[in-house]
């Protein structure tokens, strides 16, 4: 999946949005999927969608309408999200697959030991440090 997010405006009520060059090369813009979100008080829904991109249709919220506003007085912006499937994968969706009937189990661990009858041999013994006289002198 591929996804464009951008913004847009509709004047009088209407909009267009033409997609962008690089993002429809590499999409199947025959399956678009569109979601829009207003930013000032109407509602939007697509009017159409082909592959150079779609067109917005805005009508008046309930207030507005109440107020007598049509939706050839709307004027506003919005942001839309396009997500298309890419044209260079044909991998169907959650294909489904069998399980395995027999799962073997991982082969145990086996850590080696020591004969008990070896011994360590006993480190060196550690040596006297030197001892020093009143006058700084060493003495060995």
């Amino acid at each position: 999946m591929v996804r464009g997010l951008r913004g847009g405006a509709a004047e009088r009520g209407k909009g267009e949005v033409t997609l962008d060059a690089d993002f429809a090369a590499v999409v199947d813009t025959s399956k678009l999927h569109v979601f829009l979100t207003a930013h000032d008080e109407h509602h939007l829904h697509v009017a159409k969608r082909d592959a150079s991109g779609f067109a917005v249709t805005a009508a008046p919220s309930t207030t507005a309408a109440a107020l007598g506003k049509k939706a050839s007085d709307i004027s506003g912006t919005f942001s839309y999200r396009v997500v298309a499937k890419r044209k260079d994968v044909a991998a169907p969706r959650l294909a489904k697959f069998a399980m395995p009937q027999e799962v073997k189990a991982a082969t145990p661990l086996v850590v080696p030991t020591l004969p008990k009858d070896e011994k360590k041999p006993a480190p060196p013994p550690v040596p006297e440090p030197p001892t020093v006289d009143k006058k700084g002198q060493g003495q060995g």
